[in-house]
């Protein structure tokens, strides 16, 4: 990966993991964790490769344990004052080369800088060095301070002596950049051990790395910075050091260093947020099933609602049927199927005033079923323009306030922000159920009434009584030529045979009218509980979007990134 595609790698990984981790930000588990992981993410937002090839070294470590010397051997001139500028202030010093570009530094703030003239003739200079405070000191501040300039470095070169391998301070400080920065050993001021001590003590060094921090692979070198600023090849493993430090400078090291950094603090932070997935987990799916069970309530909440509604206007639904196949069917039974007891009144006033006058007889019919038709269009536009969702909107709300202390308790522990559920019904669905109320029952009937009763029953039905009509009607022409008239009595006998008939096929009829009316609103019900669950799970998608969100960024933040480009 060369610098200018590790840039482009950084400036993306930026951008999402700012994304990601604002996403999550109100989680418990995250808020619990930001003192680790705003560390990892400043590390990620404030490294930034340079194009030039010198590196930036951060030399960290005890009182006394030879950093600024360290810095002039290395350096080939006495650019830091020993033992007396030494950072044990909360001033640190920055030493960075006449040549090298202010960014490649500007993340040591608060820092002096200090320029140098790069000797090409020294050990390893030219590169910029960072004399950070004592890790050891009593001052918080200088920990912070150092641990700032830590995080702008490319390598971290830890400094100690025979005294502070063992100290708590250095070695709770370096757990921090545990794979995170490329850490090289040195044991400073070797020359004041024997030989065996020297190795004893390099051999805790090995130890505490290893077993402290995972580094199988950073070296530790026994170094006199004091006989290698009058001796370049002297000073113990000095110039072994130096070796190693050419190793890694160059663009193309200097990229890989830089890359290996941020995959380590990638890769902490996917490590610290997978531990938070884990925590999270339970209550996030705690949570989505609190919001189905709040759904679960008020859908049977809603479906008691409909049925006892459904249940109001199930006589309308039948006198609406009967109406319909009354409109379908045009036989003699039909008329009579169609009456209200108005009409069947005026049809028995027709009967009473048939004998005396059939004029007012066929009067008081007509009269009887102009007022039945106008009767069922009044009956039609009340059933298709009642409001029957009018008080649903404050039905729900209610139904809301009673059971959603569950759900809203969760969310309220998650930090996440719910909508009001009641709007779940919100003011154009219940339109539309109005509307599937009134359009969609009256559009039942006709197929329903098809169904009900099919037109070769009908016809079964209507059959007899016209055969007696044809055989009244033959009789009574033969009465005329045979001057035999039929008599009032004989046709209100018959008329008689023909009510039974009536009778009994308008029985058959309003049977099976109420059997297609409970149809019809059966059908209603299933669509209205349909229509409930389409807009629950609406509800439900935007009431969890928020959580879908945080469950992608948490899947996101697990993979270290970097290392998928």
């Amino acid at each position: 990966m060369t610098a200018n595609s590790l840039a482009q790698s950084i400036d993306t990984l930026r951008e999402r993991a700012a994304t990601w981790v604002e996403t999550v930000a109100a989680l418990p588990a995250v808020c619990a964790r930001r003192h680790e992981i705003d560390p990892l993410l400043e590390d990620i937002r404030a490294h930034r490769p340079v194009q030039s090839s010198g590196l930036i070294v951060c030399l960290v470590g005890s009182t006394g344990a030879g950093k600024s010397t360290l810095i002039n051997a290395l350096a080939g001139s006495p650019i830091a004052r020993e033992g007396v500028d030494r950072p044990t202030t909360s001033e640190p010093t920055v030493y960075a080369p006449d040549d090298a570009e202010p960014d490649s530094f500007s993340l040591a703030e608060g820092a002096k800088v200090v320029r140098y003239r790069a000797n090409g003739e020294a050990s390893w200079s030219g590169h910029v060095f960072i004399d950070a405070p004592d890790v050891n000191s009593l001052a918080t501040s200088h920990r912070e301070a150092t641990r700032v300039l830590a995080e702008a470095a490319d390598v971290l070169l830890v400094v100690m002596h025979h005294q502070s391998v063992a100290e708590a301070s250095p070695v709770a400080f370096l757990d921090a950049f545990r794979d995170r920065r490329h850490l090289v050993f040195v044991l400073g001021r070797c020359d004041e051990l024997s030989e065996t001590s020297r190795e004893r003590v390099v051999a805790q060094i090995r130890m505490l790395k290893r077993e402290r921090w995972g580094e199988q692979d950073a070296p530790v070198f026994a170094v006199s910075a004091k006989a290698a600023q009058s001796d370049p090849q002297g000073g113990g493993e000095f110039p072994r050091l130096v070796d190693y430090l050419h190793a890694i400078e160059g663009e193309a090291s200097a990229t890989r260093l830089r890359r290996d950094s941020l995959l380590g603090a990638t890769t902490r932070l996917a490590e610290v947020f997978a531990e938070i997935a884990s925590e999270s987990d339970e209550e996030l799916g705690a949570f989505e099933g609190d919001l189905d069970n709040l759904m679960t309530l008020i859908r049977a909440r809603f479906e008691d609602y409909i049925d006892q509604r459904l249940s109001a206007y199930g006589d309308d639904a039948e006198s609406l049927v009967r109406a319909e196949l009354g409109r379908q069917w045009s036989g003699p039974s039909a008329m009579v199927l169609r009456m209200s007891a108005l009409s069947r009144a005026g049809l028995g006033l027709a009967g009473l005033l048939a004998r005396r006058n059939p004029l007012l007889s066929g009067v008081a019919i007509t009269a009887a079923e102009v007022l039945e038709r106008r009767s069922q269009a009044q009956q039609s536009a009340q059933l298709a323009n009642d409001g029957m969702w009018d008080d649903l909107d404050d039905r729900v709300r209610a139904w809301c306030r009673a059971e959603q202390v569950p759900f809203v308790s969760r969310a309220s522990r998650l930090n996440i922000q719910v909508p009001d559920i009641a709007e779940v019904f919100s003011p154009a669905l219940i339109g539309q159920l109005d509307h599937d109320w009134g359009q969609g029952l009256l559009a039942e009937f006709p197929a329903t009434v098809r169904r009900a009763l099919p037109r070769p029953a009908r016809t079964a039905l209507d059959l007899p009584l016209y055969g007696l009509a044809f055989w009244l009607v033959a009789r009574a022409c033969y009465g005329l030529v045979a001057d035999d008239p039929v008599s009032v009595d004989w046709i209100f006998n018959a008329g008689i045979v023909a009510s039974a008939w009536v009778g009994c096929s308008v029985w058959l009829a309003r049977w099976r009218t109420r059997v297609a009316s409970r149809e019809i609103l059966e059908r209603q019900r299933v669509a209205f509980l349909g229509a409930f669950d389409r807009a629950g799970n609406a509800e439900k998608e935007r009431v969890l979007a928020p959580v879908s969100s945080v469950r992608s960024a948490l899947t996101h933040l697990q993979r270290p990134w970097l290392s998928e480009r």
